[in-house]
């Protein structure tokens, strides 16, 4: 033992007397006295191959005995072997720790091959490599985490080992970490992605930091409600396994983009392409040995094999495309696909993993017309690496309207009807809307009359919109064709059209028109390429008279079930009349014949008092009888017979004034 600097040693001897008594007997104590500088003495350098007596101490604690290593990839492990010695002649423990650590990073101590880690051998709390003879060296491993997050810069800490023996007696080692491969990540089209630029989204087609951009020469330009579909790709070009979410904003209102996973890197979505959010963990290193050829493959070693597997597809120092044979977790080797012994496997090439993905466009129906920039980005909740890029595409102009709804009416000779249609823009671009009507050989005649205050005439030029258009009011008067008004996409405007039949008119005329709407975008209505019709048809009939009846089918009464109609059934109609004219209408009588194959409903004859069509207490119901009241059921002429207007009764039919009107209802059932 050792008792402040002295080797202290005695010996004792057991024995037996002849009387068969046990006995021992101590030797005097020797005292030797050692320095304590020749008692304790460790040394901690870089792994060295020669004898322990060669492994130099840092005299000062200086740091002459350190390793150093380039290019190591945040997120990964790093492995730096190293060598202690004890010098002295006589045992010690040698205790391991590591001081100057980055914050956030984490050191641990293995054993010589990297297998097993150190553990406390003398329950002092500190790590060490167990009892080391005098004048013996003991190799060691100190492995270090360096964290995702972190920067390019040049890094150390420093390895320290101590003396059992005594704690005074010290010595470092330093090891260096000179750059890091920080976290990264490309997404580009894929012909041009993990080439390692970072090309920023910068909302321009000029050119400029557009290498990873989809440009519009890329894209064919779609309709609205169509995809479009492009081929992109994400490579980790850092030095870690990642993982990362694919986000798009920018897009037209209404669009949606949708990415899939790219199975088979083709370009085209098929039935084995998953939808995702997300990409799996992509793989990331940096090679630490350069490449090996074994056989027609090359083996190298990496930082990390984390995510890789076999038959990964990878890119090699940004450029060379190869894939993955093999990985051994053991000697962190990668077996790569053919021969790349040359400069793409030195140490410090940066090994990617890439993942292919497919970015569908999906356009609104009613997307408006012009070219888009969607902005694509990709980012690691984990290491915060992140990169974006440009995405465009046009959608073409649409020119679509509609009008709506045709009409018909009867009116008699001197007497006049207005029908009100709608104009719709069902395109995806503002437009010039002109009504029009080729009135060549009618013998009605017909005016626009506007509907709100939104309506032009042409001016002098025969141009809208350029600045000698006269505006409408509500109800103002147009001859048709030169109306116009300006609508947005998906917008509408109403508009009346007054029929006059001329006195004189044939009783019997029926007249259908056609009433045209032009959309144009320019407003001078001749280019044909820009312009797209639409038409409704108004048809008018010419009547003896001024009474117009309209009948109706109101009800069938299985038709809240949703259940076509059958015998059994009971069918509601209403008949509708009105003065259309400007003279008294005398003994007004209305007739209508019972429909074959069915039957009058008894007690059904009514004054559809609020002309709804619906049988209700407000309205009047009237006998089936005749000579009691205004209406009867001719079973004899199988028809019904109504007397309407002011002083209609049981014999003779009323007085219907200008304007004034009335419905009636009757049922009938279904054989």
């Amino acid at each position: 033992m050792i008792v402040s600097g002295l080797v202290v040693n005695s010996a004792t001897v057991y024995y037996r007397t002849q009387g068969g008594v046990d006995s021992e007997v101590t030797t005097n104590t020797v005292h030797t006295a050692i320095p304590l500088a020749i008692a304790a003495d460790v040394a901690v350098s870089n792994r060295v191959v020669d004898p322990y007596t060669n492994v130099e101490e840092d005299v000062g604690n200086n740091y002459q005995d350190d390793n150093t290593k380039a290019s190591v990839p945040a997120g990964s492990w790093v492995v730096f072997t190293h060598s202690a010695a004890n010098r002295a002649t006589i045992a010690d423990v040698i205790n391991l720790d590591a001081i100057n650590v980055p914050a956030g990073w984490i050191v641990e101590f293995w054993n010589s091959n990297g297998s097993a880690k150190l553990i406390d051998n003398d329950g002092d709390g500190k790590v060490d490599l167990g009892t080391v003879a005098g004048e013996t060296r003991r190799d060691f491993t100190v492995k270090v985490f360096v964290p995702a997050n972190t920067a390019n810069a040049a890094y150390f800490f420093d390895v320290r080992a101590t003396s059992g023996n005594d704690p005074t007696e010290t010595d470092l080692s330093r090891d260096n970490i000179s750059a890091v491969v920080t976290a990264a990540v490309d997404i580009a089209r894929w012909d041009v992605a993990g080439d390692g630029v970072n090309d920023p989204s910068d909302g321009n087609t000029d050119g400029v930091d557009d290498s990873d951009d989809v440009l519009p020469i890329h894209t064919a330009p779609v309709n609205p409600g169509s995809s479009v579909f492009n081929r992109l790709q994400v490579v980790n070009v850092g030095g870690a396994a990642d993982a990362y979410a694919l986000a798009a904003t920018g897009n037209p209102a209404g669009t949606q983009v949708i990415f899939y996973q790219d199975t088979n890197c083709n370009g085209v979505l098929d039935g084995a392409d998953a939808l995702i959010a997300n990409t799996p963990l992509l793989g990331g290193t940096v090679v630490e040995t350069g490449g090996v050829l074994n056989g027609a493959n090359t083996d190298i070693v990496v930082y990390s094999v984390a995510s890789f597997i076999a038959g990964d597809t990878v890119r090699l120092n940004l450029t060379a495309t190869t894939t993955i044979v093999a990985v051994d977790p053991v000697t962190r080797t990668i077996t790569l696909a053919g021969d790349h012994t040359g400069a793409n496997t030195a140490q410090g090439v940066l090994v990617s993993e890439s993942y292919c993905v497919i970015m569908e466009i999906r356009t609104a129906a009613n997307a408006p017309a012009g070219e888009y920039n969607i902005v694509v980005n990709i980012a690691s909740g984990a290491s915060g690496s992140s990169d974006d890029m440009d995405v465009y595409f046009s959608i073409n102009e649409i020119c679509a309207i509609s009008i709506a709804p045709p009409a018909s009416d009867q009116i008699p000779a001197g007497g006049t009807t207005t029908y009100v249609h709608t104009v719709t823009n069902t395109g995806n671009s503002t437009k010039y809307v002109k009504i029009d009507m080729n009135t060549a050989g009618l013998k009605l005649t017909y005016l626009f009359i506007a509907e709100g205050a939104n309506w032009l005439t042409v001016g002098a030029d025969g141009i809208a919109g350029t600045g000698d258009d006269v505006a409408l009011a509500d109800g103002d008067p147009a001859a048709l064709g030169t109306t116009y008004t300006s609508l947005a996409a998906g917008a509408s405007e109403s508009f009346k059209v007054k029929v006059f039949a001329p006195a004189g008119t044939t009783v019997g005329t029926v007249e259908s028109a056609t009433v045209g709407a032009i959309a144009d975008s320019d407003g001078d209505f001749t280019t044909l390429g820009d312009q797209c019709t639409a038409s409704t048809s108004e048809t008018t009939t010419v009547i003896d008279g001024f009474l117009q009846v309209t009948k109706s089918r109101l009800h069938i009464d299985t038709m809240a079930d949703g259940i076509t109609p059958g015998p059994g059934d009971t069918i509601t109609y209403k008949l509708e009349y009105k003065n259309i004219g400007d003279k008294n209408a005398l003994n007004c009588i209305i007739i209508d014949p019972i429909p074959n194959h069915t039957d009058f409903v008894a007690g059904s004859l009514y004054l559809d008092n609020n002309c709804d069509g619906s049988i209700d207490g407000g309205d009047t119901n009237l006998t089936d009888a005749s000579g009691d009241d205004t209406a009867e059921y001719d079973a004899a002429n199988s028809l019904v017979r109504f007397r309407v207007g002011v002083g209609a009764d049981a014999t003779s039919g009323g007085t219907v004034a200008p304007g004034a009107s009335g419905c009636v209802i009757f049922q009938v059932l279904i054989r």
